[in-house]
């Protein structure tokens, strides 16, 4: 008796992620392809499969192996069963020798069923699914013969959590396997967040799916509990510290299908090695004491037990964090202190600093930490090992650190790179305290480090004058040849930029990108280039921007640098640049990089992310997505103290989003508690935060106050060279001037923005224009002689415009004197107001009712009793052709629209 079971395609459940990006590669295989899914357990290889098959044309055999098809009968029994049905009872011939004989030749049954597929004119392919449980020798050297004889039209796939040994080698060498391994099959986070809505209904916190998505490593299971454990977003943050102790589900499915199937040897030098955050064959013996532990841990690979490989040559691998964890729970103390006592003096031989500080904490050893920390804390922080160093600085306690005079600066180095000027402040001055009490021969040492750390403060506090003092009086305490020397000189000209003194600011960042490459600092020479990028853009010269990121990005990508918050700079400028030339997936792309290298050091770090993703939702108009943006903008805001920069970006995306709602209340709220607009804004960042004021104070319709200060702007701006800023304050003047209805003025105005955008790229701060931009521009194309470039841009624009999308589907143009002439001149007027023109009066109540004002306020606008209101109704409704409101509404939404297509 066959189990039909083994032998029927898995069912696909609609609750099932849609992995698309898996299954489009699989259906671009050809049949003459073998198709390898190799992944431990949980990571859907099965799922994968089975959706491939389904959306396939060819017949499939497919074939659920367990332990007792080891047996050559029964193998080749379900082998053959499944290929006689898939092909229509194609092969009775084999069939009927398989049911004959008691004894077969496997080769002889399959060299038979190979011959009656011959004729068979339709492709197949024969699925063999769990093919590791497959241990005997006959029944792999039967399939090696199946692959290797099969006629054209045949072909196979397996899934295996340890790559089937079927001399595959040669297959791959002839572009004839397609393989999908765990790295491919790991949920990605958009399809863990996918998965979650799916099972939860509602969205997780973007940490929350940072760190999900970090415990899980895209794993499955982990994933499928967690929705099955959480009922609530209140749940979130207890199940998430649940599964970073070991939900106790995830082991009992862990131990029955992993560890359960292990001999005792190799479980137990497994659990040791596990504490090992990488492993090679050397160190696995070292640690574990067992004289085999080499050749475990290559089997333990082969068998798919979560085990990665971190190089090339498969010489050192880690755990999967969450086998790890597993593996780890089942060794009592003293083992742990001997792994730990074995691992912390290999590591030492082999002089890694990171991997030995590991290994002291855990051993709880103060001395060792303090002698490791001594030596190599320098060289972990310019590597950035950020998370290392601050377990190790917390063991050793604040009064150690304070003692020492190094490492007191490497920690209030390390708190300066993580953004905690608090702590910094608070370590130099407990640090200054005690050397100069206690250790008063030792101050000179590193009075310059105090000096430029303290410049690093004051250029993060907006206290630019100060940073200079500060960087200049560690300039005369170092030598050129320290590294501190090379940071107070990027302060001196990080403060030149912000000071306005953009050539000076360039000229010394690139001197100081070569001093740093030549002292192999590479962080510095990355900030460096990020320093001249944004320099760059500020000039106006978006080519040497991009050209500067993408010598930071090789620096990056060649050192390792990607969780630096100086990659996160870098990836977080470049995604403003995507954004602002409406490249929206690759500033995504970018935005996600950025995340990644800040994610450690908390949500407060990941503002400017998540600004840069509430523009993109706006671009998209997600409502859901910007009102869930501002909500968590306005909380980090309320929270944390940032730096002006980072202020003003999160502004920009709430004024427009709700500008985008119509929210004045909002709008009028901030700008009450706005900070005051610098007197000589001489930087991106206070241009920006003044264009901001200007926006709000222009919604409000305080224009009086809103020219003043784009008049400041402008002059400043002119004045310190800062070209994009002028090139941006030139477009809001243009929607300033459009909005008092001074067309000439706002013409004039987007003319100089137009031109000038041809040098800097700029496209998106147009389009906070929105709709009246369609108009503004069809002025400017009538109105002016434009050149062909200039031209070309304006149409490219209005399109751009015309297809942007509002929240309600909206056509928010008022029905201003501009608009009135565009209707007056299009096709789509209707014919009753060719014969009854409205007088001026009557286009303006019907511009208030296409805004929904109701007839008190209306009367209100123009300081007249309702009644007259009434009557001016009355007869536009007559002129209109329409019954009531809803009509003239209606009406005036499909002449706008009329307009803006145009």
């Amino acid at each position: 008796m066959l189990l039909t079971s083994k032998i029927s395609l898995p069912d696909v459940s609609d609750l099932m992620l849609d992995r698309g990006r898996l299954t489009s590669v699989l259906l671009q295989s050809t049949n003459d392809q073998v198709i390898s899914i190799v992944a431990p357990a949980g990571f859907g290889k099965t799922t994968l499969m089975a959706s491939f098959i389904e959306e396939t044309d060819s017949l499939v055999a497919w074939y659920s192996l367990d332990e007792n098809d080891n047996e050559g009968r029964h193998f080749l029994a379900y082998l053959v069963e499944s290929v006689h049905r898939a092909t229509g009872k194609g092969i009775p011939r084999s069939r009927a020798i398989v049911e004959a004989k008691s004894a077969v030749d496997l080769r002889v049954v399959i060299a038979e069923m190979l011959e009656e597929l011959r004729s068979l004119n339709t492709p197949l392919r024969i699925v063999f699914d769990d093919f590791h449980v497959i241990d005997n020798t006959e029944v792999e050297a039967a399939v090696k013969y199946l692959l290797k004889h099969a006629p054209a039209g045949i072909g196979f796939g397996f899934t295996s959590r340890s790559l089937p040994s079927l001399g595959l080698a040669s297959y791959r060498v002839s572009n004839r396997l397609l393989e999908i391994n765990d790295n491919a099959l790991a949920l990605t986070a958009d399809e863990t967040a996918d998965l979650l809505f799916k099972r939860l209904g509602f969205r997780l916190p973007e940490s929350a799916l940072l760190q999900l998505q970090e415990l899980s490593e895209g794993w499955a299971p982990l994933v499928q509990l967690f929705a099955l454990s959480v009922d609530s977003e209140s749940d979130v943050d207890d199940f998430l510290a649940d599964f970073e102790r070991g939900h106790s589900h995830l082991l009992d499915y862990l131990a029955e299908e992993v560890l359960d199937k292990l001999d005792d040897e190799t479980r137990q030098v497994l659990a040791r090695v596990s504490l090992l955050r990488r492993i090679d064959g050397d160190m696995a013996e070292r640690v574990s004491g067992s004289p085999r532990a080499r050749d475990i841990l290559a089997s333990a690979y082969h068998r798919g037990l979560f085990l990665t490989p971190i190089d090339r040559t498969r010489t050192w691998f880690r755990f999967h964090p969450v086998f790890a964890k597993f593996l780890e729970r089942s060794l009592n103390s003293s083992d742990r202190i001997a792994v730990h006592e074995a691992a912390l003096k290999a590591w030492l031989a082999l002089e890694d600093p990171l991997e030995s500080l590991t290994h002291a904490v855990a051993l709880k050893s103060v001395d060792s930490v303090m002698e490791i920390m001594e030596r190599y804390a320098s060289t972990l922080l310019l590597k950035g090992h950020y998370r290392t160093l601050a377990r190790s600085f917390e063991f050793i306690g604040e009064a150690r650190v304070v003692a020492s005079p190094s490492l007191t600066v490497l920690g209030a180095k390390l708190a300066q790179a993580q953004y905690e000027y608090d702590k910094v402040e608070h370590l130099l001055t407990l640090g200054e305290r005690y050397i100069r009490l206690n250790l008063p021969e030792e101050w000179q040492a590193v009075e310059g480090a105090f000096a430029t750390l303290r410049a690093q403060m004051s250029i993060a506090r907006g206290n630019f004058v100060e940073a200079r003092e500060y960087a200049d009086e560690a300039l005369q305490l170092l030598d050129e040849s320290e590294i501190d020397h090379t940071v107070a000189s990027l302060v001196m000209g990080e403060s030149a930029f912000c000071l306005g003194r953009l050539n000076e600011a360039f000229t010394r960042m690139s001197e100081l990108e070569r001093r740093s490459r030549l002292q192999k600092d590479f962080p510095d020479a990355v900030w460096a280039l990020s320093q001249q990028a944004e320099i760059a853009f500020a000039q106006g010269k978006p080519t040497l921007s991009v050209q500067c990121q993408n010598k930071a990005r090789e620096l990056i990508a060649e050192h390792h640098l990607h969780m630096l918050p100086v990659g996160e700079f870098i990836f977080r400028l470049g995604a403003q640049q995507d954004w602002e030339s409406l490249n929206l997936e690759r500033a995504k792309e970018r935005i996600n990089l950025g995340l990644a290298a800040n994610k450690h050091l908390g949500e407060s770090r990941l503002l400017q992310e998540y600004s840069l993703l509430a523009n993109i939702a706006l671009a998209e108009a997600d409502k859901d997505s910007c009102l869930a943006w501002l909500d968590k903008l306005g909380d980090l805001l309320s929270r944390e103290r940032y730096h002006l920069d980072w202020i003003v970006n999160a502004d920009y995306a709430r004024l427009s989003i709700w500008e985008a709602l119509g929210d004045t209340a909002a709008i009028e709220e901030w700008l009450d508690s706005a900070l005051s607009v610098n007197e000589a804004p001489s930087n991106h960042f206070e241009q920006r935060h003044g264009r901001n004021v200007v926006r709000a104070m222009i919604a409000l319709q305080r224009f009086a106050d809103a020219g003043r200060l784009i008049k400041r702007l402008n002059r400043f701006a002119k004045q310190f060279k800062l070209v994009t800023e002028l090139n941006k304050n030139l477009i809001i003047e243009a929607y300033f001037e459009w909005q008092q209805g001074s067309r000439e003025a706002s013409i004039q105005a987007l003319h100089g923005a137009l031109g000038m955008a041809l040098g800097t790229g700029l496209r998106a701060s147009f389009l906070r224009c929105g709709k009246p931009l369609i108009l503004m521009l069809k002025g400017l194309i009538k109105d002016t002689e434009l050149s062909a470039s200039e031209a070309d841009l304006a149409e490219q624009l209005i399109g751009i415009t015309q297809r942007h999308r509002e929240f309600d589907g909206r056509i928010r143009i008022d029905l201003d004197a501009s608009v009135i002439e565009e209707i007056l001149q299009s096709d789509q007027l209707p014919e009753i107001l060719r014969q009854s023109p409205l007088t001026p009066r009557e286009w303006q109540v019907f511009n208030l009712i296409h805004l929904d004002f109701s007839n008190a306020k209306i009367a209100e606008h123009f300081s007249v009793a309702p009644s007259t209101i009434k009557t001016h109704i009355r007869s536009l409704y007559q002129k209109l052709g329409v019954e009531d409101r809803a009509a003239a509404k209606q009406l005036a939404e499909r002449l706008l629209l009329a307009v803006q297509q145009a």
